[in-house]
């Protein structure tokens, strides 16, 4: 397109959604459609428009480097697929268990929080 006799410089983009159209939220969830299979059985994913809500029940030691292993799966993941995980707005959600390992998503300790936010309703720590 040229506007004056002038164009812009040819750019390559590595992958592109067209945006403004009712195909967006179908083509972004046929994207990331496979990406509840990359954690391990007992870790659940939930998935809405482009959040993704992703928990375990932590009851060992275990479960500890389980969880820790499918946040690392899911940031290899989105690398090999040229996106980037949103770390700033991450948290970790303890309810009251005593394990208290720290957790990373792309190389940045994750935030622990007593009360989050998902959806429009606050999760509390104490179930209240």
């Amino acid at each position: 397109m040229a506007i004056n006799g002038e164009c812009s410089a040819k750019a390559h983009f590595v992958s592109d959604v067209p945006q403004g159209t009712v195909l967006v939220p179908l083509v972004f969830l046929l994207f990331i459609n496979d990406l509840p299979s990359q954690v391990s059985p007992g870790t659940i994913t939930h998935l809405f428009a482009d959040d993704c809500l992703i928990y375990r029940e932590i009851t060992s030691e275990e479960d500890q480097v389980i969880f820790q292993r499918n946040l690392s799966a899911l940031d290899a993941w989105a690398k090999r697929w040229g996106m980037r995980h949103a770390v700033q707005p991450t948290k970790i959600h303890r309810s009251q268990s005593p394990f208290s390992k720290s957790y990373e998503l792309s190389g940045v300790t994750l935030e622990e929080v007593e009360h989050a936010k998902y959806l429009g309703i606050t999760l509390s720590n104490k179930l209240e």
